[in-house]
C-alpha cells in the first residue's frame, strides 16, 4: 500500500508508522485520515501484526485541523461538510475497531485534532517536551469529534476545562490528567515505544484482542452515539461567521469579535 505521508517500519511482530509532513506540522489532512485509517485496517487484519506504534517526523506530533483547509471549508454546504466529516470519523473509527494495541508516541507539540488522536489509542507515552493543547475554541470552533474520547481519557470536568480555557498543558500534566501513561526524555521516546512494542507483542494475541474488546464494550454504544451528535455539530460551528471571524482574526493577529451566529 502506497503511503505518502506515511514512514513505515515492520519487525519483531511490530508496525512502527510515523506521521510524515513535518512541512504542515503533521496536521490530520483528508489524506493523512484516509492512509492511516486505510492502513491501521490493513494492519487489523494481518495475524503477523502484533503491535501498532505511531509518532510522527519533526517537532510537532499533530498540530490537528490544517487552518488553510478550514478557510475553504467554510465555504462548502452542509452536504458537503457531511462527507468530509465521514472521512474525518474514519480515523477514529478505525482505531476503534483494532484487535491489537495502538501505542502513541508523542514526539513534540500535540493539538486539537492531534490531542483526539493521542486519547484515542490505547496507551501513550510522550517527550518530556511535548505540549498539549485543545485550542479550537479560540477560532471560534470546539474539538467537536474527538470530545468524547477527550472526555474519556481526562473526566469529565477536565475536559470540559480544557476545552473551554484552550489553555496548552505539558507533558507531565498530561500524565497527571490521564491523557498519557509515560513521560520519557525526548531522546528516549523511540526507544521506549520500541520497548513497549516488544513487551506487548511476547503476549497471547487471543487475550489481547479479548482485552480490547472488554475496553471497547464499555464504551462502544456512548462513543458511536457521541461522535455521530459532535459532528452534526461539527457541521453547523463549520457554516457560522463566527468561525469566519475566528480565522480572519487569527491570520491577521488580531483579537476575535464574535457575534454568536
Amino acid at each position: 500500500m502506497r503511503c505518502d505521508n506515511l514512514l513505515y517500519e515492520e519487525k519483531e511482530g511490530i508496525v512502527f508508522l510515523k506521521l510524515n509532513n513535518p512541512q504542515r506540522k503533521n496536521s490530520l489532512s483528508d489524506e493523512l485520515a484516509e492512509e492511516l485509517a486505510a492502513l491501521l485496517r490493513s494492519l487489523n487484519e494481518r495475524d503477523e501484526v502484533k503491535v501498532i506504534l505511531l509518532s510522527a517526523m519533526g517537532d510537532t506530533f499533530s498540530a490537528g485541523g490544517n487552518l488553510k483547509a478550514f478557510e475553504k471549508d467554510i465555504e462548502l454546504s452542509p452536504a458537503q461538510h457531511y462527507v468530509r466529516l465521514r472521512k474525518n470519523l474514519e480515523i477514529f473509527k478505525s482505531i476503534h475497531e483494532l484487535h491489537k494495541p495502538l501505542i502513541i508516541g508523542v514526539n513534540g507539540a500535540a493539538f486539537g485534532g492531534g490531542v483526539g488522536l493521542v486519547a484515542a489509542g490505547h496507551l501513550a507515552v510522550a517527550s518530556d517536551e511535548a505540549v498539549f493543547g485543545l485550542t479550537e475554541i479560540n477560532l471560534g470552533l470546539a474539538p467537536f469529534v474527538i470530545y468524547p474520547m477527550i472526555k474519556e481519557a481526562v473526566g469529565s470536568k477536565k475536559a470540559l476545562e480544557l476545552m473551554l480555557t484552550a489553555e496548552k498543558f505539558t507533558a507531565a500534566q498530561a500524565l497527571e490528567f490521564g491523557l498519557v501513561n509515560k513521560v520519557v526524555p525526548g531522546e528516549t521516546l523511540e526507544r521506549t515505544l520500541w520497548e513497549f512494542g516488544r513487551r506487548y507483542a511476547r503476549l497471547s494475541p487471543l487475550t489481547m484482542d479479548l482485552g480490547l474488546k472488554i475496553h471497547n464494550l464499555n464504551r462502544e454504544a456512548d462513543l458511536e452515539k457521541m461522535m455521530e451528535i459532535m459532528g452534526v455539530y461539527r457541521i453547523i460551528s463549520f457554516t457560522s461567521q463566527d468561525l469566519k471571524e475566528g480565522i480572519s482574526s487569527f491570520m491577521e493577529k488580531r483579537p476575535a469579535n464574535f457575534t454568536g451566529v
